[in-house]
């Protein structure tokens, strides 16, 4: 296409040819020029606002390029940082344009896969990113991404960015996916992938050993989750104490724990298994005595797998367990009561005098010996749930308020679970449960009504007030035996059996007085 100049001369030209006419062509070439210097007019207007539009979007991009909230850099191709915006001075602190080589930033564990991967760029390879963690402190954890970029380019595009809030995060669920929140073992989901890796792994010289917790369901239901958790991060503790780098040791259960040992003999076992032993007896909390159950197994034949191991040894656990569950438990119960009594010295005194109370009316209504063994046992333990109020209830001397009562009167409760979590007191839970129950249904904490509450309940019941009565208490002054029997028979029928009330006054206590 010609141009509108190229047009008009080759019309002069013509003219000139045609009619020799010089005057016209002069006047059409004046024309033509005009027209000429208008067009260039016009064209050099259009260039400045192109220019004007090229420098404005030259300067935004250059605002994007240094204010971008990633990192940018321009690195050539012998690895020397050309350029680089803001954030990428945020992250390398020392960064000098045209003096800082890339690789100077690269920390020396990760420097080999960086020369591979700025080889792939070199080469014109397509290498997508590469993460890292810096060489200076405070060490990040940095991710480059390449810009793709064509052969004859003599400088690489990359993109920067500072990942090490998200590699923070992800360690962090990695750790906590692993290991157990209130201990910081390992968890079930980790112990199970161990086993898979190990079974074939190891061929000799490794152990398992079993541990549970003895009687922390009891504890639980005594002192609160708080202090079961404490009972565990301690029996944690001492056995962490003893381990080495061969060892892994997994919570697997609420009271139960695992740890396969890779490297052992069979005497290094019974040397840890009696060490720990030793440890545990010089922990207490509250009084209590970290008591644990021990099983283990060693591979001493050649069809013995770790799995194998795994299940002797937690068949040996259960079997010692159940050796020394009676005198375990029993331990920890006088353990319940010793917190009770340091909190509140005269229910000592109290549980005993409401027990030969209990033995003795037993006698008089010629009850069998199981029966009166029983009461005598409840008599003593029958506020053992008191354990869990509050020393500031216990000890409160005025009337106590609605939330008050509301917790005091949640102790038959706590007993019953304490002592029905104990094989050898199982059989007086129920009467402990029911030692406040009034023979109206108007008692706590069920409700129950006449021969619904459990006959030694309520032996235990006329036993336990009239001591209450006659000696001091917080809230109330002791009042004469006299009074207290004068007592019992205004509320018989009301709160007490009315039959028990007349044998207890005209028959126990006649005895007791003689």
């Amino acid at each position: 296409m010609m141009s509108e100049l190229e047009k008009l001369i080759e019309r002069i030209f013509t003219i000139v040819h045609t009619n020799s006419d010089f005057k016209k062509a002069k006047d059409t070439l004046v024309e033509v020029l005009k027209s000429y210097r208008i067009e260039l007019h016009h064209q050099n207007d259009e260039l400045r606002d192109i220019n004007q539009v090229l420098w404005e979007t030259k300067q935004e991009y250059e605002r994007l390029f240094m204010d971008a909230p990633v990192g940018f850099l321009i690195v050539n191709r012998a690895g020397i940082i050309e350029k680089a915006n803001h954030y990428s001075h945020h992250i390398f602190r020392s960064l000098i344009p045209y003096q800082s080589e890339l690789q100077h930033f690269i920390s020396e564990k990760d420097q080999e896969r960086f020369y591979s991967f700025f080889q792939q760029l070199n080469s014109d390879h397509l290498a997508t990113s590469f993460s890292f963690q810096t060489r200076t402190e405070p060490v990040k954890n940095i991710k480059f991404l390449q810009k793709l970029s064509r052969s004859n380019e003599t400088v690489i595009h990359l993109a920067v960015i500072d990942e090490t809030e998200l590699v923070t995060y992800q360690k962090k669920i990695q750790y906590m996916s692993e290991h157990d929140a209130l201990t910081g073992v390992y968890n079930r989901h980790y112990y199970e992938q161990l086993i898979e890796r190990l079974n074939n792994e190891l061929t000799e010289h490794f152990g398992v050993i079993f541990l549970d917790i003895n009687g922390l369901k009891m504890m639980n239901g005594a002192f609160g989750h708080d202090f079961g958790d404490e009972l565990i991060k301690r029996a944690v503790e001492i056995t962490k104490a003893q381990l080495d780098e061969t060892m892994y040791l997994s919570r697997i259960g609420g009271d139960e724990f695992v740890i396969i040992m890779t490297e052992t003999s069979e005497d290094l076992m019974k040397s840890f298994v009696q060490n720990l032993k030793e440890k545990a007896k010089q922990v207490k909390v509250k009084d209590i005595q970290l008591s644990i159950a021990f099983g283990f197994s060693y591979k001493r034949k050649e069809d013995q797998t770790l799995l194998k191991l795994i299940h002797l040894a937690e068949d040996r656990m259960y079997q010692n367990k159940l050796y020394t569950k009676s005198s375990g438990r029993k331990d920890i119960i006088g353990g319940i009561l010793a917190v009770l009594h340091e909190k509140k010295p005269r229910e000592k005194e109290h549980g005993e005098r409401v027990s030969f109370l209990a033995e003795q009316f037993g006698k008089v209504l010629d009850l069998n010996q199981t029966d009166i063994y029983r009461l005598k046992t409840a008599g003593l333990l029958h506020d053992i749930g008191k354990v869990a109020v509050d020393h500031t209830i216990l000890d409160k001397t005025t009337r106590l308020d609605t939330k008050e009562k509301r917790e005091m009167k949640q102790h038959p409760e706590m007993g019953f679970r304490i002592l029905q979590a104990s094989q050898e007191f199982k059989s007086i839970a129920d009467i402990v449960l029911a030692h406040h129950e009034f023979f109206d249904g108007t008692g706590y904490p069920r409700q129950l009504k006449g021969e619904e509450i459990p006959y030694l309940s309520r032996i235990l019941a006329i036993c336990d007030t009239y001591d209450a009565m006659t000696k001091e208490r917080p809230y109330s002054v002791a009042v004469s035996k006299e009074m207290a029997m004068n007592e019992l028979n205004q509320h018989k029928g009301t709160q007490f059996d009315p039959e028990l009330v007349e044998v207890f006054i005209h028959k126990v206590l006649k005895q007791l007085n003689e």
